[in-house]
């Protein structure tokens, strides 16, 4: 077999692969004009493309470094920061084939190159979000999810005090409602100078207001 080197249509050059003087394979096309460089597969079909831009992989516009297009997904333009786009204009995924007893995953970093991450074992089941280079929440095998603890024991297990606040309390920690545990003891902190509320079947049966007083079957 021989590679032939051609003008192509007066505008570029193109490669090409032959045996016995047939064309086989595919051809890789440049363009003089635009500086474009298009890889064919079978009967000229174009398959891929470098431009200046990046390299499209089923586009002859990639609009990233890295574009992989299945279908023209109708949606906004891509981000002008996004390094690799995936368009589709059905479901799309990425996928990840790893042997049952290793982790795949997404990882993210700066001096650390695991300073972030989402990652799946695959030997014990479990998804683990890791923040600031340490896991930080954990969905186990029976879907319980864990906060600041890998051993969650019940749907939702969560180490220390949970905070709620909204825009009328302020989202400092000094402000809203904690509930939680402390060493062995439990905790329901009002922070606010306002009243704990326990209602059943809609309608309020007890309340603590912000002096300590305690009203059953009345609100004052």
């Amino acid at each position: 077999s021989t590679m032939t080197v051609k003008n192509h249509s007066g505008t570029g050059q193109f490669m090409e692969w032959r045996t016995f003087g047939m064309r086989i394979g595919s051809r890789i096309i440049t363009n003089n004009g635009v500086g474009d460089v298009a890889f064919t597969h079978g009967n000229d079909v174009e398959k891929m493309r470098l431009t200046a831009t990046g390299l499209g992989i089923g586009t002859s516009s990639p609009s990233s470094n890295l574009h992989v297009f299945k279908g023209e997904s109708g949606g906004a333009a891509p981000n002008s920061e996004a390094s690799l786009v995936l368009e589709n204009n059905s479901n799309t995924y990425i996928q990840f084939l790893t042997p049952a007893t290793n982790e795949s995953g997404l990882l993210f970093g700066d001096t650390d190159n695991d300073r972030g991450g989402l990652t799946y074992n695959h030997a014990s089941d479990f998804m683990a979000f890791r923040i600031a280079a340490a896991e930080r929440m954990r969905i186990d095998s029976s879907g319980n999810v864990g906060i600041g603890t890998s051993s969650p024991s019940r749907p939702l297990t969560v180490n220390g005090l949970a905070g709620f606040r909204n825009s009328t309390t302020g989202f400092a920690s000094s402000d809203g409602f904690d509930i939680g545990v402390g060493g062995s003891d439990a905790y329901i902190v009002q922070r606010e100078n306002a009243n704990i509320i326990i209602e059943t079947n809609g309608a309020e049966r007890m309340r603590i207001d912000a002096t300590g007083n305690v009203g059953i079957g009345t609100s004052s």
